[in-house]
């Protein structure tokens, strides 16, 4: 068991390395970063993982999926804390703002997601998480937009006559 948990991490690691190379060269070009994982994952507290967030200044949103209807099969809330590491300060007010509403239907009590179905189900993200997420990266692309970026939906991408234009030109 010992020696899986050892690759396990290696291999997440080595992911996260190649994670942090695609965020320099997103930042290079003016992009912003973000990264979740559940907020009691032990990578959070990995040098190389603090290291990253310190460097790139990163904000961790801290979330609940009770408050994006994350619920067990009977109904009851599930918490599942998550928490997203990101420099778009958009994308961190949207997902921040997120907490437990409180659950007084169930005795203000969350159903456990320990093992089996339900810890399976809460590895997905809820509809309405995701709606936040694009909700987030929206209103920064519409931010940046404004300052100057031209149209956000099409900033960066060449036309299919640009590309031949320089591609012959070659």
């Amino acid at each position: 068991f010992q020696q899986r948990q050892k690759e396990v991490v290696l291999s997440a690691m080595k992911m996260f390395d190649t994670f942090v190379e695609a965020a320099r060269e997103n930042r290079a070009r003016g992009g912003k970063v973000a990264f979740e994982w559940p907020a009691n994952n032990s990578y959070w507290h990995n040098p190389k993982v603090k290291k990253f967030i310190k460097e790139f200044g990163l904000q961790k949103a801290r979330c609940r999926g009770c408050a994006f209807g994350l619920v067990h099969d009977a109904g009851q809330p599930i918490a599942k804390p998550w928490t997203i590491a990101t420099d778009d300060q958009y994308l961190f007010e949207e997902l921040d703002r997120h907490k437990c509403p409180g659950h007084p239907e169930w005795g203000n009590r969350h159903a456990e997601c320990e093992g089996g179905r339900m810890a399976k189900r809460t590895e997905s993200y809820t509809d309405p998480m995701a709606k936040a997420i694009h909700r987030g990266w929206r209103k920064s692309v519409m931010a940046e937009s404004k300052r100057g970026w031209g149209n956000p939906f099409t900033a960066g991408i060449a036309s299919a006559d640009d590309t031949a234009e320089n591609s012959r030109s070659r």
